[in-house]
């Protein structure tokens, strides 16, 4: 049986559907109209903050030459420092200007710009879980290689080595345009790597290459393994950075060490420098080799000179973070020592009238303290005008006797590393009055 519609319901369809349709239209066209009204501001705001910072430079070196006191010309210094870093980071969340050479030539003068923050975070970790998956696939296949002699594994493996580490600067030079920090070395480190994966895949069989394929599989095998626990360790100092809401977005595993990163950096510099070693070795195999009548393909000597600058730099920019960190940390002993620092905040929290304050247990006066010192660490790394990886501690005083715990974690040094605008509110605390100072420097 057919079904009967009436003529004033297809009617009043069919008018409901144009509807829809003109309201729809209207507001794409004001998506459109906001989408060049943002590009243009775009635009403006880079020339703005270009020129700001230009004048911040140039307001620095008057100071500097100013007949300022001493006490003053810090104090304005540090002003200007500040705004210097608020710019930069206003000009991370707008559309990268030029994408370099090497983007242009493979994907073409197109803005790679990520303006979503969301979505830079959502990249970054895919590039973080690409890495860990393909590190993972070359420790299984590495051991495949080495023990099954055939010509066409071996070719597969390099070839394999080839388009990850072509893939991986691509996926560098794109974060690097979203303003991840990324050092030139380690970008240079990977464009290094994709051409001795090259040089690998089109040597050819013989003596030579037989005499030095199981030593570069080892330290191809070795060197997964190293990439694997970075990953690893930097993808649990992030998920716990995010966790307190004091990561950088865009920080990733080949831009070296921060200051929260310290420890972790003396569980990894064994392995590092046991790499770099194995680099140096290689190096050294390689040139005895090409000294030898057997020998005589171009790619020995090549090889030999690309493993030698790869740890060479590999080795002065390891120093360099180390030594940097060493400083650091010493920096911030001797400025506790003499109370020198950047800025302090206090809060004094007035006493609630209780009527059965003294009934209060320790356990309850503890809990409170606590939260105070949490909410605290909280806010305070996202005040706008705190410089990247500074630290920061939270002292507490009661005006009854309470012993705060050794072993509370809220207690210890923080360190920040966001930069965020965020108003600092008030809060409850309890039952009695506390001071509470914080210290950055």
């Amino acid at each position: 049986m057919d079904l009967q519609i009436s003529v004033s319901d297809c009617r009043t369809a069919l008018s409901n559907f144009q509807s829809r349709v003109s309201d729809f239209e209207i507001s794409f066209k004001d998506h459109l109209s906001m989408r060049t009204s943002v590009g243009q501001f775009q635009v403006s705001a880079r020339k703005t903050l270009t020129h700001l910072l230009h004048e911040v430079s140039e307001l620095k070196k008057i100071t500097k030459l100013s007949i300022l006191d001493e006490e003053e010309c810090k104090k304005e210094l540090s002003k200007l420092n500040n705004y210097e870093m608020r710019f930069d980071e206003m000009l991370s969340h707008l559309p990268c200007e030029n994408n370099g050479i090497y983007l242009n030539i493979i994907l073409g003068n197109i803005s790679v710009s990520i303006l979503n923050r969301m979505q830079r975070i959502r990249y970054k970790e895919e590039y973080e879980k690409f890495k860990l998956r393909v590190n993972l696939i070359l420790f299984v296949f590495a051991p495949i290689v080495y023990f099954v002699h055939l010509r066409v594994l071996d070719a597969a493996y390099n070839f394999f080595l080839v388009w990850y580490y072509c893939t991986l600067t691509i996926r560098e030079s794109i974060l690097r345009c979203n303003g991840s920090r990324i050092k030139g070395w380690w970008l240079f480190h990977h464009y290094a790597s994709a051409v001795l994966s090259g040089i690998m895949l089109t040597w050819p069989d013989g003596e030579c290459y037989q005499n030095s394929r199981k030593q570069i599989l080892l330290f191809s095998f070795y060197i997964s393994f190293v990439t694997f626990l970075q990953c690893q360790y930097q993808r649990g100092c992030l998920y716990r950075l995010k966790a307190l809401g004091r990561r950088h977005s865009m920080d990733i595993t080949v831009e070296g060490f921060h200051t929260w990163m310290f420890r972790g950096l003396t569980f990894l510099l064994p392995f590092l420098i046991i790499g770099y070693v194995f680099q140096l070795y290689n190096a050294y195999l390689l040139y005895h080799l090409s000294q030898t009548y057997q020998c005589r393909e171009w790619q020995v000597s090549v090889l030999a000179l690309l493993f030698l600058l790869m740890a060479t730099g590999n080795t002065l920019t390891t120093a360099e973070v180390c030594f940097h960190k060493v400083r650091h940390r010493l920096g911030v002993r001797d400025r506790l020592q003499d109370r020198d620092v950047l800025e302090c905040w206090h809060f004094r929290i007035s006493l609630l009238p209780a009527d059965n304050f003294e009934k209060k247990q320790m356990q309850s006066a503890e809990e409170q303290l606590r939260i105070i010192v949490r909410k605290i660490s909280t806010v305070a790394p996202f005040l706008p005008v705190l410089p990247p990886n500074c630290s920061f501690d939270c002292f507490a005083y009661t005006d009854c006797e309470v012993e705060c715990p050794d072993d509370w974690s809220e207690l210890k040094p923080k360190t920040v590393t966001t930069e965020q605008m965020i108003n600092l509110g008030s809060f409850n605390v309890g039952f009695y009055s506390i001071d509470l100072t914080v210290c950055y420097k």
